[in-house]
C-alpha cells in the first residue's frame, strides 16, 4: 500500500513538473548554458564551445522532447498503480524508473526517480508463480587449424586499410571507390566465415532474448558510466573536445554515417576484435585486456602524437573490455553485436539531434 500511494504521488508530480518544464523550457536552458560555462571552465574552449552550441540549437528540443517522455512513463505507472498492478509490473516499473531518472531535468526529481528505483527493485513476488528464464551460455568450442587460418585471412584483410590508404592517390574518386569496396569486401568475408555462427547465436539470442537483455543492460550502463568518466579525463589531458576518429564520423552525414555505425560497424567488429581475438585466447582476463586494447587503439590510430593516442584511446578501450567481458559470460556473438548496434544507435541519435 505504501509502495501504490507513493508511485501515483510521484507520477502526479512527475507530470506536474514535466508540463512546467515546458512552458519554462528556454529559461532552464539560459540557465544551463550559464552554469556550464562555469562547470566546465577548466575544460578546453572548444570543448566548453561545442556544449554551449549543443545547449543552444538542441537542449530546447531535447527537454521538451524528454519531458512528454517521462509524462508519458508517470501516466502509464499511475494507471498501473491505480490498478494494483505494482507487483505483476515489477520490471516495467523498474524500467520506467530508471527512464525518467536519466531523462529527469532536475536533481530533485532524479533523487525521486531514484527512490522509485529501489522501491521498483525490491518489490517482493511471493505470491506469483514465477518461472525464472536463465541466460544460456553457449560452450567455448576450441579452435582447429580451419578457424586459425580464417582469422589470420580477416586480421589481414581489416588492418590492410592502415597500410593501403597510406598509398593510395590523392584522388577523391579513388579512394571513395576503395572504401566502398574495403567495407563490402569486410562485411562479406565476416558472414562467409562466421555464417554457422552467426546464425546459431542469433536462434539463441532471439530465443531468450529478455533473458540476455536482462543481463547484458545493467553491465552495458556500468561501462557506460565508467567511459563517460574516462572520456571526461581523457578531455582534460589532450585538450581536445574529440578524437580525430569522432571528429571524422561527425563531419560525414547522417545518413552516410548510418548504415557504417549500425549495421557494419557492430557485426565486422565484434567478429574482429572479440570472435577472432577469441580464437586465439583462452584466458578470459588476456582475451578481455588483448580485446580491449585492440579495439580502443585502432579507433585513435590517425592521433597527431603518441601521447594523445594513449590518452583518447582509453575510452574506447572501456568500452572494448565491457563488450569483452559480456562476450566471456555469453560466448554469444549476438549477444555483442547488440550492445554495439544499440551503443552506435544512441550516438547516431545525439549527432542527429545536435
Amino acid at each position: 500500500m505504501k509502495r501504490k500511494i507513493y508511485f501515483i504521488i510521484t507520477s502526479i508530480i512527475g507530470v506536474i513538473v514535466s508540463i512546467l518544464t515546458i512552458i519554462y523550457s528556454k529559461n532552464i536552458i539560459n540557465n544551463l548554458i550559464e552554469s556550464s560555462k562555469e562547470l566546465y571552465s577548466k575544460f578546453p574552449k572548444d570543448f566548453q564551445d561545442r556544449i554551449i552550441n549543443i545547449l543552444s540549437h538542441s537542449g530546447l528540443n531535447f527537454i521538451r522532447l524528454s519531458s512528454v517522455i517521462v509524462i508519458i512513463i508517470s501516466i502509464i505507472i499511475l494507471i498501473y498503480s491505480l490498478k494494483n498492478k505494482i507487483n505483476s509490473k515489477k520490471n516495467t516499473f523498474l524500467v520506467l524508473s530508471i527512464i525518467s531518472f536519466v531523462l529527469s531535468n532536475f536533481v530533485l526529481m532524479q533523487l525521486v526517480y531514484l527512490i522509485s528505483i529501489i522501491l521498483s527493485a525490491t518489490i517482493k513476488q511471493e505470491n506469483m508463480i514465477k518461472v525464472k528464464k536463465e541466460m544460456p551460455k553457449l560452450e567455448y568450442k576450441k579452435s582447429n587449424k580451419k578457424d586459425i587460418i580464417k582469422c589470420i585471412i580477416l586480421f589481414l584483410l581489416y588492418f590492410s586499410q592502415f597500410i593501403v590508404s597510406k598509398f593510395l592517390p590523392n584522388d577523391k574518386t579513388i579512394i571513395i571507390i576503395y572504401e566502398i569496396s574495403f567495407y563490402l569486401i569486410m562485411f562479406v568475408m565476416c558472414f562467409i566465415f562466421y555464417f554457422n555462427t552467426l546464425k546459431n547465436d542469433f536462434i539463441v539470442f532471439k530465443n531468450n532474448f529478455s533473458a540476455y537483455l536482462k543481463y547484458i543492460i545493467p553491465r552495458y550502463l556500468i561501462g557506460m558510466a565508467i567511459f563517460i568518466v574516462v572520456n571526461l579525463i581523457s578531455i582534460l589531458l589532450t585538450k581536445k573536445a574529440t578524437s580525430v576518429n569522432q571528429g571524422t564520423l561527425e563531419s560525414i552525414s547522417i545518413w552516410q554515417l548510418l548504415p557504417l555505425a549500425v549495421i557494419w560497424a557492430p557485426i565486422v567488429e565484434e567478429i574482429i576484435y572479440r570472435a577472432n581475438v577469441r580464437k586465439f585466447l583462452n584466458n578470459n582476463v588476456l582475451f578481455i585486456l588483448v580485446s580491449s586494447i585492440l579495439f580502443g587503439y585502432m579507433h585513435v590510430i590517425h592521433e597527431a602524437n603518441l601521447f594523445n593516442i594513449i590518452i583518447s584511446g582509453l575510452p574506447y578501450a572501456v568500452f572494448g573490455a565491457t563488450l569483452a567481458y559480456i562476450y566471456t559470460k555469453t560466448n554469444n556473438i549476438c549477444s555483442n553485436i547488440f550492445v554495439h548496434f544499440l551503443q552506435n544507435s544512441i550516438s547516431c541519435l545525439m549527432l542527429f539531434l545536435i
